[in-house]
């Protein structure tokens, strides 16, 4: 058989017409061989591997075996054909029985069973476990399925027109989805339960000839002879062109703006290369026995070596490290080798269900299960155990930790979540409408939101918990156009003929754009300053250039596993930053020198400083010497925990840590401290210094705390805001929020003493003017502020006489801080490196340099001037001044103001800088990573980075703290508010997983390539409408991805489990991509969400521990947000492998409308124009 490209594939038979030879395309020979009544006995693979199979006398297969002895049994019964018992390779049993050629019970080798029922028909009609709970399927005469019923009573009713066609899909909450064919079966028209319709036209030969959404967006399509898809027409009448070869494999792809994408295929047909239209290539090589992809010069970048039967053995990534997977006979993995040799072994029953893990070190964690199979409990190395329990339609009812402390979870007749009190996170709910959209949710981070949508299922608006409305605008494509905030604030976006967003025009008319590359990749963004931010790839690595100066160059040596990072942001004085890591991808060595006059030699000048690490075999940091030549020395506990820190001039911390892995004692040169916990949240505090108490209610939200130095007491509106505090003395305050959630007033009131201060803001949410009015004296303090184009404070001048001036460098970090009253004038120059990080504070009373710890994905303090300093898992630092202040250790990081939570409590540490929790202040202000915090207004001096999520009190106030809740909530980074258990994690962790680790051995790793291969099919599938197969898909492929980037490692059982679990998530996340269009991109993130926010619940429940609100806030959110990432990336290569879309194309919204809004999910404006949420 020759193809229309010569390729050929040859098959020989014997007499009998038995294929016993085939070579195909490549010339790979698969050989059989056949008994004399014609059974086949043996074949030889390709690879080597062999596969022989036995027949009993009725020509029934009893036995396979395969070269490395893995056999397989399968036993009868009389003269029955169907099998009763199959003995696996391990010895496991499953026993199968059997009626008319009818499976009625199968029972796995661990005594897991299901019993299946049938009809008059032989059609299935149930499936019960072993607890007795069933599903059933009620059919009419025809078979069909009219109504399907959960174990838990939950009904789905379908009808069917006179010709058989499904006609309607009544939903458990009552929803009704009407579905309309022509009189040729076909799917014409699909109505919602909103009454939005979706209309499908058809070509003569019945190809698709255009979709209409409920709004009346067409999108048309056009053939080639083959009947591929051509071209396709969007609304706005841009066009994108598909061509192929003549194996109708797709050869490139053209987009509206000319730009275009190659595809080649080896002899076999898999793809071989793929060649952007800026002309880079990527070459995929799929032999026998290793899959192999390289650049366009042939540079190996990974490789897969599998065994004779397909299996991944080996991988090696672009660094030459290699993981090696050892599998049992069944091919399931038993031991995981890491690029270091460290091995960890998993244990298996002979269901291969996991039993236990045993790390490198020898913990070991260990699972069991119920008689339905389902786990029931996790218990960690030193015997503390966590327990779940079900609902009988298999959702996660309850999580008790060791500790006692229990998570619960109420959902909908859909299976949504409604109602969860999480220890840590408090009391969450949420509704649905009929189309399943999320249209309210209340937590404590966010409050109570109200959303609606047009009948496209796009957000129309978004009610915050102050009763402010946003309201949501589209373009023919789906594409957000403007947003208008709650103060009448209008942003627009516009976007380019490829879907790309072009530019944003703020309230204020101040203009950001974009320009695109020839790729569709981000090139470059031209501030409202008109200063440029680009990157550009040269010989040297990637450089970012800001008005044409070098800021900074990035160059990765993979064959040494290097990393070297030029800082210019200090054009007079360059540095050159040298990492080293090891196979792991754990940072070892970080050299400084100066920058060489020969930029391409990397070790011309001699280290200026040096630091290094040491870790064990589980990966963990054990010693750190750092750039000032202190050594750090952690040492662990046999539950993995960190048990200690020794610094070499700070002292020793010992730690102990509750039995749901929350920090209960720190032992410091500060003294003792102790932490008390209730449901999750922190209730009692003591120290040397005396006992605090907290109380909370429902939400988390405190209400009182009783402190060594009195007693306070706190209110809140309906919104959550916080609005009053009274002290012991009488002294009170009080605030007050407009409906867009920005503070209007505040009153202090003290010992005789009365102070209100109003405030006012542009539309564009900037802080203009405070007046302050202050008795009994009846004087009035007027301060009004200015911002630059880009949004950044540059003064703030009072009638006082006092007047502050903020000068910003051009990468957008605070440069200097002027202050000037009636009597004097004080300076503050800053710098800030590549990294983001302080390094420098210089005024009058001379400089301080600032280093950091940056083996973490977040820095760390390492020393001020000649302090040194040492993070604390509290949230706290350690320093030789904080161990002789006499001040009550606080019990929450950063500590505030008792009286007024929106200030922050600062330790000086020099003349210039002090210490305000973890974070450092410098001239009163408080650097909270990527923005600084003024507590004089409540507010930062700049906008956040990531745009606010629909509906929060953020929403338009970017530039406002803690979201009106600065007693429960937190912004450690400066961009999202965060709970006091997630800055507890976040200060708790020692994070040695890197910008190496994370950024270039695991997206490199073989898991994550074949994560991507799988989602991408799935992607491919979603683009012609198989949305259930290609959410399935796109659900195990990015689990594939998640487990290994976050892990380390990839569950195959996790796999097939998220692939099962992606259509049917019910987390209410499936509008996760927002406001935006249903796109291959929406799609793609809908599918990955939905699955990972399940995934995630998963993950936590099987996790090692701890089990607390601080994990499954990390484990969930973040894996749902990865996951709605991941999904739209690989939905969107699923297009350019099959549908050929080279990235998201706006095609508004087809098929069932079936989205909601996420939980606790934030927005930004994404390329194309949608709003994307996150977490």
């Amino acid at each position: 058989m020759v193809d229309a490209h010569g390729g050929q594939v040859s098959m020989t038979y014997d007499s009998f017409g038995n294929m016993v030879r085939c070579v195909d395309r490549a010339g790979n020979v698969t050989s059989h061989r056949y008994d004399q009544r014609g059974r086949l006995t043996h074949t030889d693979l390709p690879t080597g591997g062999t596969i022989d199979c036995s027949w009993d006398d009725l020509d029934r297969l009893v036995s396979t075996t395969l070269a490395n002895g893995a056999r397989t049994t399968l036993d009868y019964d009389s003269t029955n054909r169907d099998p009763v018992r199959v003995t696996d390779p391990c010895g496991g049993v499953t026993c199968l029985e059997w009626k008319d050629g009818l499976l009625l019970r199968a029972t796995n080798p661990v005594g897991v069973s299901l019993r299946f029922s049938y009809d008059h028909h032989a059609d299935l009609v149930s499936i019960e476990n072993a607890h007795g709970e069933a599903s059933h399927l009620i059919r009419d005469d025809a078979g069909r399925i009219v109504e399907t019923i959960s174990p838990g009573g939950v009904t789905t009713r379908f009808g069917y027109d006179d010709a058989g066609h499904l006609a309607t899909v009544v939903t458990p909450d009552g929803a009704t989805w009407a579905h309309r064919h022509d009189v040729a079966g076909r799917l014409i028209e699909l109505v919602a339960p909103d009454s939005g319709v979706t209309k499908w036209e058809y070509r003569p030969d019945g190809q698709i000839a255009r979709v209409i959404d409920p709004l009346g967006r067409v999108i048309e399509r056009s053939y080639d002879d083959l009947g591929n898809v051509a071209g396709m027409q969007l609304p706005d009448g841009s066009a994108w062109g598909f061509a192929y070869d003549a194996l109708s494999r797709l050869t490139h792809v053209m987009a509206p703006d000319a730009a275009q994408w190659t595809y080649a295929y080896d002899v076999d047909g898999n793809l071989s290369g793929v060649t952007d239209p800026a002309g880079f290539t990527r070459l995929f090589t799929d032999g026998l026995t290793a899959s192999i992809t390289s650049d366009g010069h042939g540079r190996q970048l990974h490789r897969v070596d599998v065994d004779p039967y397909g299996l991944p053995a080996a991988v090696t990534d672009v660094t030459g490290a290699q993981q090696i997977v050892t599998r049992d006979l069944c091919g399931r993995p038993v031991e995981f080798q890491d690029e270091s040799g460290a091995v960890t072994h998993v244990e298996r029953d002979l269901a291969g269900r996991i039993v236990a893990l045993v790390s490198p070190t020898g913990l070991r964690t260990s699972y069991s299960y119920d008689a339905c199979g389902r786990m029931v409990d996790v218990t960690d190395p030193v015997g503390r155990v966590t327990r779940y329990s079900y609902t009988p339609d298999f959702q996660v009812a309850t999580v008790t930790d060791p500790t006692g402390e229990t998570a619960r979870y109420e959902y909908d007749v859909m299976g949504r979540v409604v109602l969860s009190h999480v220890p840590g996170a408090g009391v969450s709910q949420y509704r649905y409408d009929p189309c399943g959209r999320l249209v309210f949710s209340c937590d404590l981070v966010h409050g109570p939101r109200h959303f609606s949508y047009d009948r496209a299922g796009q957000l129309v608006t978004a009610t915050n918990p102050a009763g402010g409305v946003s309201r949501y605008d589209y373009d023919r494509c789906g594409r957000l156009v403007t947003r208008t905030d709650p103060t009448g604030g209008l942003t627009m976006y516009r976007h380019d003929e490829c879907g790309r967003m072009i530019s944003v025009i703020d309230p204020l008319g101040r203009v950001t754009e974009y320009t695109w590359d020839k790729t569709g990749d981000l090139a470059a963004i031209t501030r409202p300053d008109g200063t440029v931010v680009s990157h550009r790839l040269s010989p040297k690595g990637v450089e970012e250039y800001i008005d044409d100066q070098l800021v900074s160059r990035t160059l990765v040596t993979s064959t040494t596993r290097t990393v070297t990072i030029d800082d210019y942001t200090n054009p007079t004085s360059p540095w050159r930053h040298l990492f080293e890591y090891d196979p792991r991808g754990l940072l070892l060595t970080h050299n400084i020198v100066p920058v060489p006059g020969n930029e391409s030699i990397v070790d011309e000048e001699p280290i200026t400083s040096s630091e290094q690490w040491w870790y064990d075999a589980e990966g963990r940091r054990v010693r750190h010497l750092t750039l000032t030549g202190d050594s750090i020395d952690y040492a662990y506990t046999n539950t993995g925990e960190l048990g200690s820190i020794r610094h070499s001039r700070l002292g020793e911390v010992s730690l102990e840590w509750d039995a749901a892995g929350r920090l209960a004692k720190l032992g410091s040169p500060l003294g003792q401290q102790q932490w008390g916990y209730t449901n999750g949240f922190v209730t009692s505090h003591t120290s040397s210094r005396g006992s605090t108490t907290i109380s909370r209610d429902e939400m988390g939200r405190v209400l009182q705390v009783n402190a060594p130095h009195g007693d306070f007491r706190y209110g809140y509106d309906d919104s959550g805001s916080l609005t009053s505090a009274d002290g012991p003395d009488g002294s009170s305050r009080r605030w007050v929020y407009d409906t867009a959630g920005r503070l209007v007033t505040t009153t202090c009131q003290d010992a005789g003493t009365s102070q209100t201060c109003h405030y006012d803001y542009d539309l564009a949410g900037e802080l203009v003017a405070r007046v302050m009015q202050l008795e009994p004296s009846d004087s009035t303090v007027e301060t009004y502020y200015r911002y630059d184009p880009c949004g950044r404070r540059t003064e703030a001048a009072s009638s006082a006489g006092m007047r502050e001036e903020f000068r910003w460098d051009s990468r957008g970090w605070l440069a200097g801080v002027r202050i000037v009253d009636p009597t004097r004038s004080q300076e503050f120059i800053t710098h800030v490196d590549t990294f983001g990080c302080l390094t420098d504070v210089s005024s009058p009373t001379g400089r301080t340099p600032i280093t950091w710890d940056l083996a973490a994905d977040e820095p760390g303090l390492v020393q001020v001037g000649g302090i040194s300093a040492l993070p604390l898992p509290d949230g706290g630092v350690l320093t030789p001044l904080s161990a002789d202040s006499d001040q009550a250790r606080p019990w929450r990081q950063p500590a505030i103001n008792p009286l007024d939570p929106y200030t922050l409590i600062q330790e000086p540490l020099t003349a210039d800088v002090s210490m305000a929790g973890g974070h450092l202040g410098v001239a009163d202000l408080v650097w909270m990573g990527a923005r600084v915090y003024d507590s004089a207004t409540a507010s930062f001096l700049t906008t956040d980075p990531l745009a606010a999520p629909p509906g929060s009190l953020w929403e338009a106030t970017s530039y406002g703290y803690a979201a009106t809740n600065p007693l429960a909530l937190a912004d450690p980074l400066g961009l999202r508010p965060v709970t006091d258990a997630q800055m507890r994690q976040f200060a708790g962790t020692i994070d040695t997983r890197n910008l190496w680790d994370r950024h270039i051995r695991n997206v490199f790793s073989w898991e994550t390539l074949g994560g991507v291969g799988l989602a991408t099919i799935g992607g491919a599938l979603m683009c012609f409408g198989a949305e259930v197969p290609g959410a399935m898909l796109i659900g195990a492929g990015g689990n594939m991805v998640f487990q290994q980037v976050v892990h380390g490692h990839v569950d195959y059982g996790e796999v097939a489990l998220s692939g099962a679990l992606a259509p049917v998530g019910g987390s209410g996340l499936s509008e996760i991509a927002g406001l935006g269009t249903r796109t291959l991109l929406t799609r793609g993130i809908e599918a990955g969400a939905t699955q990972v926010y399940v995934m995630g619940n998963y993950h936590w429940a099987t996790s090692p521990g701890p089990h607390n609100a601080e994990t499954y806030l990390e484990q969930v959110g973040g894996e749902t947000l990865s996951g709605a990432v991941f999904g739209g990336i690989t939905a969107t290569m699923g297009g350019k492998a099959y549908d050929a879309l080279p990235d998201s194309i706006p095609t508004g919204h087809f098929g069932p409308i079936t989205q909601s809004l996420g939980l606790g999910k934030s927005q930004h404006p994404s390329s194309h124009g949608t709003i994307e949420m996150a977490s």
